[in-house]
């Protein structure tokens, strides 16, 4: 597990957390690389941000801290080549996100890590179940 990660935070109405994520990354992600069949099918996502405020009302740390683990949401930072392309037991009914989109996945299906300290997962295209506007859809 990756370790002094942000769990990044916005304010609802307020943020856009699109822009809260890449203003973090200072474009880092474009350093990535997919190397090999392995990794060329997965997909580099920044967790969401968590919510500090919604209204008058105020979160808790605990809250925020959910989001590390609990989080189902993150935005497309970088794809690998073979991403969504149909080859062997999966076939993707045209579900095609492109970077900078917001995707569903079941978090145990990714594995954390960072980038510029900001808490990311590598996501296997294969266990990603939509695409959404907003975080605050599926929240």
């Amino acid at each position: 597990m990756a370790h002094n990660l942000t769990v990044l935070e916005y304010t609802v109405g307020t943020d856009d957390p699109k822009e809260v994520v890449w203003r973090a990354l200072e474009s880092a992600h474009e350093k990535i690389e997919f190397v090999g069949p392995w990794g060329s099918s997965r997909l580099l996502v920044a967790m969401a941000p968590v919510a500090t405020k919604r209204g008058s009302l105020y979160m808790t740390d605990k809250h925020k801290n959910e989001g590390r683990f609990q989080g189902k949401v993150g935005l497309v930072l970088a794809m690998g080549e073979r991403a969504f392309k149909w080859e062997g037991p999966y076939e993707f009914d045209g579900l095609k996100p492109a970077v900078n989109d917001w995707v569903v996945f079941r978090p145990a299906d990714s594995w954390e890590t960072g980038v510029n300290g900001v808490l990311c997962r590598w996501v296997p295209d294969a266990v990603v179940i939509a695409r959404v506007q907003t975080p605050e859809d599926v929240y």
